[in-house]
């Protein structure tokens, strides 16, 4: 069910035919900062990787089917129980492919290491 806070005009689409996508696009994004070729951070020697879980990829369902733009906190599952979230708002490039908007969003994510040092 989709919150009335939505608009009329709002629609959802899974990212479950994406998600081989999504994990190598982070896991690209990992491997720079774990390999240390990101400016003002060191290597990681012990960096896990990203992998797709099923349980939060529905956990954060529902986050979008609220329409609120946030973290939320109900994120944590038995197995995942400090888990993050990346979360991106956008208004959505119907000229490019579903890939291209997405590989936008997690460069945009990514390129916030800009902000940080380690």
């Amino acid at each position: 069910n989709i919150s009335e806070s939505c608009s009329k005009d709002a629609k959802f689409f899974t990212l479950r035919s994406f998600k081989e996508f999504i994990v190598i696009a982070h896991n690209r994004h990992r491997n720079s900062l774990a390999g240390g070729s990101i400016p003002n951070h060191k290597s990681a020697s012990r960096m896990g990787t990203v992998s797709w879980d099923d349980d939060l990829s529905y956990l954060s369902s529902l986050n979008v089917k609220r329409c609120k733009f946030g973290l939320d906190q109900c994120r944590n599952t038995e197995k995942f129980r400090a888990s993050g979230q990346n979360i991106a708002k956008t208004l959505w490039d119907t000229r490019g492919s579903a890939i291209s908007n997405l590989q936008t969003q997690i460069d945009k994510w990514f390129n916030e290491y800009k902000f940080s040092n380690m």
